[in-house]
């Protein structure tokens, strides 16, 4: 980036790497996360998921969004091989967007997918810890600490047993570093 090399290389892989089949049922409880330039999927099912992502399309969730609308047309399997590399750009939404803004959104993103998905998929989205949890962060990172302490208290409310574990996983990591926990729950 900017004309310099990167030294070192990292290599992200998903908190369950084992390789088989999942479904969409996986991809909710296990907090899967998919790196685009490594799917594969027929042609096809984009003309069938396309109208469906225009209807709910967000910047910040269009890959989540992706993969929702893929898995409600089969199961997919995972290679535990390493496909592809890309590098981090520092100018992307991800990078640039007002997170208050984001975690804003993944309320309305759930709303509208409740609408639209089977009864059997609603149990994951009403469960808006992790998105409480992730706006605190974000005001806590604008300096607004009463937003930040409100939302934590409602991130621990909405799912004292995950939070508890999203606290110890964090706490390991500040001490002992990533290297020796695998799955600390992002």
């Amino acid at each position: 980036m900017d004309g310099r090399t990167i030294e070192k290389e990292k290599l992200i892989t998903p908190p369950v790497n084992e390789e088989g089949f999942y479904n969409l049922h996986d991809f909710f409880k296990n907090d899967h996360h998919y790196y685009t330039p490594t799917a594969m999927f027929k042609s096809k099912l984009i003309k069938s998921i396309t109208p469906k992502m225009q209807n709910q399309f967000n910047s910040y969730f269009g890959d989540w969004l992706l993969w929702i609308f893929l898995h409600l047309e089969g199961d997919y399997y995972f290679l535990n091989q390493c496909t592809a590399a890309y590098r981090t750009n520092m100018n992307s939404v991800t990078h640039t967007a007002n997170l208050v803004d984001r975690w804003k959104a993944d309320f309305v993103i759930r709303e509208n997918l409740i609408k639209i998905l089977p009864v059997e998929y609603h149990r994951y989205l009403t469960n808006s810890w992790h998105a409480y949890y992730r706006l605190s962060i974000a005001y806590r990172n604008n300096k607004r600490y009463l937003l930040f302490i409100y939302y934590q208290i409602i991130s621990f409310l909405s799912h004292p047993l995950l939070y508890i574990e999203r606290m110890k996983g964090i706490i390991f990591y500040k001490f002992f570093g990533s290297k020796n926990k695998k799955n600390i729950i992002r």
